[in-house]
């Protein structure tokens, strides 16, 4: 039988390694469950803001395959919202600021060209509802005629 003679340090030392890699390795997932905690998630007003420009602009301009398929997507809408409110309050209030006031410059604008559907009108009220006062029409038609 043959002996090998290893010194003892070498053992300390792959074991040393083992146990930084570990922590390494639970350091870099910490974030990732934070973020899933909601933690990563923005929380400027400026986000949504921009959000809610993105949305009203889809929602204005989509054109639904049927009366259902508008349905689903109002029920998807209010589901996202809903989930905003109890994730996090203050980037909902935002939200709701900013489609209020894009729903009012789209108001301005539309006529009897504009074919909204009745859950168009019922669910958009909302917005007009939650923040009665986000950008007033006056304030608009002002700024409209100086440009």
């Amino acid at each position: 039988m043959v002996q090998l003679n290893v010194p003892s340090n070498v053992f300390y030392k792959s074991r040393l390694v083992k146990q930084l890699g570990t922590i390494v390795l639970v350091l870099m997932t910490i974030p990732f469950g934070l973020w899933g905690q909601g933690m990563g998630l923005p929380n400027t007003e400026s986000f949504y803001a921009s959000l809610a420009e993105k949305d009203t602009r889809y929602e204005l301009n989509y054109n639904f395959a049927s009366v259902e398929d508008e349905r689903d997507f109002w029920k998807d809408q209010k589901s996202f919202e809903r989930v905003l409110a109890l994730k996090n309050s203050k980037a909902y209030q935002y939200y709701l600021k900013y489609k209020a006031k894009y729903y009012r410059q789209h108001k301005l604008v539309c006529s009897s060209k504009c074919l909204h559907s009745e859950l168009f009108e019922k669910n958009t009220s909302i917005y007009f509802e939650a923040y009665p006062n986000s950008t007033s029409i006056e304030a608009l038609v002002s700024t409209n005629k100086n440009k």
